[in-house]
């Protein structure tokens, strides 16, 4: 009777807890392409969906959506275990933000992933466009990125862990800042990075090996997996430090980057970059890599950029976080 009265008050003390399932995933990972190839990489749509389509034989399911010149509309192609289904969208405006974000809302209707990450092929514009398309003269914004991968983000049970942008000349700073808070981590290259690519089957493989991989993971198997003559330098970088990080006070006078920087500067689409650690000091972009790549037999030289070596894998842009200053005067 006593060990009764004991159990029925230690029963009657225990608070409800209400016990929240854990989400039922369908897939344990789903890349999502954007494949903006209305311009002059349209040659490049047949090989990299071949390569999507061997990639996703190991079991990550795949979901592109390609824009080609001279045809309406844009494809919607999905690879499940090397089984391809297409569709057709309407817009043809690879450039907008607007489609980007509709790709991703039907994504978010079709998969429910523990994992995704987003690749967004094509040319690396000025400092915050990428993707151009050739019909209507637009170009991506960062900020559309951003913006369309977020609402994503926030409709998903699952995390997002990769951006790659597999674009030129886009793991600098500033461009790396906004799109941040969209995933985990961001692969990109601080140099021009050649097309088409050849990581897809093996790199794909990889991963669907691997379900306890995160973003960072999945970018460096990425960066390893591709071929030799693809790349010569591309940079993992942590998002959560990204966005903790309190940046030093980058000012420069305008002689040194014909000076002392000049061996670490570089014009691209515009802009003037300079390597983070050639501004700020060696080691100040560390903390916010989670891996850095760099080709040492890269495919030719690159003239009027700086020896690869020699880069830490982030950029400043001149007129962006970077204040080029004019020279002081002698009174």
């Amino acid at each position: 009777m006593v060990v009764c009265a004991v159990l029925l008050m230690l029963a009657c003390s225990t608070p409800d807890v209400a016990l929240v399932p854990e989400p039922a995933f369908r897939q344990d990972a789903v890349l999502l392409v954007w494949m903006p190839y209305d311009n002059d990489l349209s040659d490049a749509v047949g090989p990299v969906l071949a390569g999507l389509q061997e990639g996703s034989t190991g079991g990550i399911e795949v979901a592109v959506q390609v824009d080609r010149p001279n045809q309406p509309g844009m494809e919607r192609v999905s690879f499940v275990e090397g089984v391809g289904q297409t569709g057709f969208v309407e817009s043809d405006d690879s450039g907008s933000g607007d489609a980007l974000a509709d790709f991703l809302d039907w994504a978010a209707t079709r998969y429910e992933a523990r994992r995704y990450g987003l690749v967004v092929l094509d040319h690396g514009g000025d400092l915050m466009s990428v993707a151009r398309d050739d019909s209507t003269g637009n170009w991506l914004s960062m900020q559309d990125i951003a913006s369309a991968l977020m609402a994503f983000d926030e409709g998903e049970a699952g995390e997002v862990e990769l951006l790659f942008l597999q674009v030129c000349g886009k793991a600098s700073v500033e461009p790396l800042q906004v799109v941040a808070p969209a995933a985990n981590f961001t692969l990109a290259s601080q140099l021009p990075l050649l097309a088409p690519n050849t990581w897809y089957a093996s790199g794909l493989k990889a991963i669907a090996q691997h379900p306890e991989w995160d973003g960072a993971d999945w970018a460096n198997a990425i960066a390893s997996a591709e071929g030799p003559g693809m790349y010569w330098a591309m940079t993992c970088v942590d998002n959560a430090a990204l966005m903790s990080w309190e940046g030093p006070d980058l000012r420069v006078p305008e002689s040194a980057l014909l000076g002392e920087l000049a061996t670490a500067t570089w014009p691209y689409a515009g802009e003037i970059y300079v390597d983070l650690d050639a501004v700020a000091g060696a080691g100040t972009a560390a903390p916010l890599l989670c891996g850095h790549h760099v080709n040492t037999t890269p495919p030719y030289a690159l003239e009027g950029f700086p020896e690869t070596r020699l880069l830490s894998g982030l950029s400043v842009a001149a007129g962006g976080a970077l204040t080029v200053e004019p020279d002081p005067t002698d009174p």
